[in-house]
């Protein structure tokens, strides 16, 4: 368990986080489609880490600098953008949530990017990409909406 203060810090993954990696990803049911130590040597990938008292408790891949996917509005948000840095995952373990630490996964992907960041997410959590500076539209026509998408330009 973290320190009473539950400090964590974050940097890019490692090979030996792998089993880390995955514990975190299919706590919160997201899969990967490739080999993890795929995205963690990759150049088309970045894969962040956030660490406390040595365990990974958080975890946000980036696929770099590709297409916005078609089903994305390009007549919205992405009018001008002909390649964005999508995040692709982002988790937390349960216990560490409201923490902080995917905030500060996010804020750093921001800071270290030159390019236009995207994302596509549930509207639950349509507040916390807004926080960070996002603009969000829906995906969905109709008023059950289930989908959003958001992108971040650079400042």
């Amino acid at each position: 368990m973290c320190s009473t203060e539950r400090t964590f810090r974050t940097r890019t993954a490692e090979l030996t986080d792998q089993s880390e990696i995955r514990a975190v990803l299919d706590a919160a049911m997201l899969a990967i489609e490739c080999d993890l130590s795929e995205s963690i040597t990759s150049k088309a990938v970045s894969l962040r880490v956030a660490e406390c008292d040595q365990r990974v408790v958080g975890v946000c891949r980036i696929a770099l600098q590709r297409q916005p996917p078609t089903e994305w509005p390009s007549e919205t948000l992405f009018e001008r953008v002909d390649a964005i840095d999508e995040i692709t995952h982002i988790a937390v373990r349960q216990q560490f949530q409201s923490g902080g630490i995917a905030t500060a996964l996010v804020s750093e992907i921001l800071t270290d990017n030159t390019g236009a960041v995207g994302v596509e997410f549930h509207p639950q959590v349509k507040p916390f990409y807004e926080q960070l500076g996002f603009d969000i539209c829906s995906l969905d026509t109709s008023e059950d909406v289930r989908r959003c998408v958001g992108l971040k330009s650079p400042a």
